[in-house]
Formats: structure tokens, sequence, C-alpha cells
């Protein structure tokens, strides 16, 4: 087992160039210092950590990431919102978020190597806070990497009562770099009758590793709706714990995911309901050629004396060559009674009644193929909210993704 209590020489100096950085922030020093104190005494996830066990992390090596020459956060329509590096923050109540989100104790039955290791070395942050007299506020931040190397920020979004907001997330490096890891954090905060979209466009080439950190807190009436688009990669996790708190709130998760080559992609989902009334619903499908290996956790959790949830969950896996893997594994914690709940999982290959439908009336057989795999997608893409401008382009990536 590979431990952190050896720190490597670029982790060192990470850090120590991010507390100068933020020396006059003594309050972010100590987060970071008990984070990284933390993560010394941490190890990669193995095995006896359920969530963990189908990721392969026995080529990843700490010492072997650069610290990333270029990193940065573009933003887009930040006149919609108010937007501060946590460092600027300083009300009382939105430090409090902060707080809770750089020292929320990690459970024990979950690994603390890489949520630890994040808060230590983010090098950006974002508190966006969502203005209640602003319908459909947008925001849109592009996450840029050159270079090889880690990289590791943090966003926060809150979204106070009766507010509305959709947020971008895109992740960018450039392809054909060498090693270079992600470590993206994304806490979602929807107040009383609030509604926030968020939607999250990763585009990785076959030397990226990704480790993805989502949750979310919902109180009375909020309405989150969060989706994925996953393309590529070498070695990737998605980690998401949706927290429905308070009466008549509602989540939807959509996502779907292109893989080639030899990716790894492990989708892990954990929705709770703590309230009555409440609603969930989870549609997640990926697509998968050469060797590409997706691995789907479909969790929900519904707590003693809750009543009156509907909760779904699909996951759709669609496999392009013999070698290609998906494994699909729902798993149901259910402490109450008056509930309905639903979960259903398929991995297949292209329909061939249907490819012989389409190529009897001319289509060869590639654009057939090509055509029966657009349709699985983009039943998923298009109730993302994408304007028109952004959703051709990822339509049009996946796709050469997967060589059609």
């Amino acid at each position: 087992m590979t431990t952190a209590s050896a720190a490597s020489p670029t982790l060192d100096r990470l850090v120590d160039q991010l507390l100068r950085d933020e020396s006059d922030v003594p309050w972010l020093g100590d987060f970071r210092r008990r984070a990284l104190a933390a993560f010394s005494q941490s190890s990669l996830p193995g095995r006896r950590f359920e969530s963990w066990r189908k990721v392969p992390l026995d080529s990843f090596e700490l010492s072997s990431l650069a610290v990333p020459s270029d990193t940065g956060i573009t933003i887009k329509g930040e006149h919609q919102c108010r937007v501060l590096a946590f460092r600027d923050v300083q009300d009382p109540d939105l430090r409090s978020i902060v707080e809770r989100d750089l020292c929320e104790e990690v459970p024990a039955d979950r690994p603390a190597y890489f949520e630890q290791l994040g808060r230590a070395t983010y090098s950006h942050s974002a508190l966006i806070l969502a203005q209640p007299n602003v319908p459909n506020g947008r925001i849109e931040l592009t996450h840029r990497l050159k270079g090889d190397g880690l990289l590791s920020h943090r966003v926060i979004v809150v979204v106070p009562a009766g507010a509305e907001l959709t947020v971008l997330e895109r992740f960018e490096a450039e392809a054909g770099e060498p090693l270079t890891c992600w470590l993206p954090h994304t806490r979602l905060v929807c107040g009383p009758n609030s509604r926030l979209n968020h939607v999250s466009l990763r585009s990785f080439s076959d030397r990226e590793y990704s480790f993805h950190e989502l949750c979310s807190d919902q109180e009375r009436d909020s309405v989150l709706n969060t989706a994925i688009v996953h393309v590529g990669g070498h070695i990737g996790r998605t980690g998401y714990r949706a927290r429905i708190n308070q009466v008549g709130a509602e989540y939807r998760g959509i996502g779907i995911a292109a893989l080639r080559g030899r990716s790894f992609l492990n989708t892990e989902l954990f929705v709770e309901h703590h309230a009555n009334h409440s609603r969930s619903s989870l549609l997640y499908r990926t697509v998968s050629r050469d060797r590409a290996h997706s691995v789907f956790d479909g969790n929900l959790y519904i707590g003693e004396n809750v009543r009156d949830v509907d909760s779904h969950q699909t996951n759709n896996n669609l496999l392009l060559d013999r070698n290609a893997r998906a494994e699909s594994m729902p798993r149901l914690l259910i402490r109450a009674e008056k509930v309905s709940c639903e979960h259903g999982a398929t991995v297949g290959e292209i329909d061939r009644d249907a490819l012989f439908f389409l190529m009897a009336r001319g289509l060869p057989e590639p654009q057939a193929r090509a055509l029966l795999i657009q349709g699985f997608l983009d039943s998923v893409l298009e109730e993302m909210p994408l304007l028109d401008e952004e959703l051709e382009p990822v339509q049009k990536h996946v796709l050469e993704t997967l060589a059609l």
C-alpha cells in the first residue's frame, strides 16, 4: 500500500508556495496545514474501501507529478451573481460555509487520501452567491491546466431563498501533455424555494487522472438539477453525495460518458433522503469502445420515519467492442415505509435489428451505427440546461472521441 507519510518534493514546494501566498489570511493557512497533516497519515485507497475497490491505482505516483506551470479559472457572467475567492470572504455566514467545506470530517468508511490532498493543495477557489433579484442567472467557469502537474481547486455555489442560477463548469487541458491529475471539488447549497442547475463538462486526454468530488445540500422546496459529461481520460472517478434535507425538495441527476482506449471511469452517486415528500431521480448513460471500463455505483438512502419519498435510478451502458466492459451496481438502504423506489440497469451492444433497419434504407453501416449511438446519448444531452451553441460542440466532441 502506498502511503503519504513521505511527502514528495513537489507537494512540499506547492504547499509552501500556497501558504506564502495566503500569509495574510491565517485562518485559511490553518485549514491547509490541518489537511496536510491529515493527508500525511493517509494512504492510497485500496480494496478495503468498497467505494474505491474497482479503481486501478497501482500506477499512480504522486511524486511523478510536477507543480503545474499555468493554471487558472476564467469566469463569464459574474455580473449576474457575486463571486469571491475564499480569501475575500468576510460575511460570517458565508465564511462558515467555507470553513465547513475545508474541515468537514471524512467518514471512516471513505478514504481521506484524495480529499485531504485536495484541501491541502487547492490553488484556486470561488464562492458563487446567486442574487435573488436576477431571474435565470447564468455563470460559466473554465478551469484550465497547461502543462503537467497536479491541479486542485474548490468551488462553492450558494443559492439563497427564491433565487435561480445555472452554473456551467468546464475542465480543459492541452492534449498530449505529460501526466496530469485533477482534484476538483464542488459544493452546492440550495436555500428554500431555490432552483439550481449545475453542469460539469469534462474532456481529458489518455494521460490524465481525474478525481472529482461533489456534494449538495437542499432545503425546503428547492429544485436541483445536475449534469455531467465525461469524455476520455486515463483513470477517472466521480463521487457525488446529494443530501435532501427538508420537505418538498427535488433532485435530478443525469450524465453521459464516452470512453475509449484503456480509459477507466468509476461514477459513485449517493442520494440521501432525510425529509418527507421529497423526490430524486438519476439517469446515467455510458458508451465504451476498445478496452475501456466503466463502473457505476448508484446508492440510495432513506432515513427512518421519512415518508412519501419517490426515487428512481437508471443506468444504461452501450459497448462498442468485445473487450469493452461496464459494471452497474445499485445499492438501496431504505429504513422507512410508504416510499416508492425503482432502479434499473442495462449493459449491451448496438441493437442489430435497429442497425439492419437503417442499413436497409440505404445508410452505410458506419453512419447507421453513429446515428444509433447519437440517439442513445442525445436523449440525455438534450435534457441538460445548455444553450444551443454549447450543446452542439459537446455532441460533436463526444462522437469524435468515439471515432464515429
